[in-house]
């Protein structure tokens, strides 16, 4: 690209971060991504691609620098950016961190969607809490965002320990 004077632009970048994160060349990815936040190039799709590459490999901490690091280079996260994290932290089992970075990202004034709410619904089913799931369910109603049918999936088997699927299709 640059041998025919192309320069290459945000989505460029962001596909070579996103190829060097599915390779698990974090280093590289991070390396590539530090010289385009130098020149302005960052967006919330590089940082989130990078963010998704660290959760993958189970690199949490480096995603939550990230995501510090976003707001240091104002750059603004988005859903994709707090469901990613919000998602690995369920799976690790620590909910109590998912639910403070959801609440987090709606008093930041950020809207979550459907995925956003299957993960954080389940990582309370898993942990137990139940009555979270549900409220978070409600929650949905509320901001208009509709439960899919995976939701209900979710919520059903998380119910279903206590043998009840009363509250699911409420």
């Amino acid at each position: 690209m640059l041998v025919s004077n192309l320069l290459p632009n945000q989505i460029t970048y962001g596909c070579f971060i996103d190829r060097l994160a599915e390779e698990g060349n974090m280093d590289k990815a991070v390396e590539l991504h530090n010289a385009i936040v130098k020149g302005v190039l960052a967006n919330t799709v590089t940082y989130n691609i990078l963010i998704r590459g660290f959760c993958k490999l189970g690199r949490l901490e480096e995603a939550m620098e990230l995501l510090v690091g976003m707001a240091d280079n104002g750059i603004l996260p988005d859903c994709i950016t707090y469901s990613t994290i919000i998602y690995e932290h369920c799976r690790r089992g620590s909910l109590h961190e998912a639910i403070r970075l959801w609440d987090s990202m709606l008093n930041k004034g950020i809207m979550p969607d459907t995925l956003a709410y299957n993960f954080l619904i389940h990582g309370c089913c898993v942990a137990g809490e139940l009555n979270k799931a549900f409220e978070l369910r409600d929650d949905m109603f509320r901001r208009g965002v509709k439960p899919s049918k995976v939701t209900h999936d979710i919520l059903a088997r998380g119910n279903h320990s206590k043998n009840s699927y009363e509250n699911v299709d409420q």
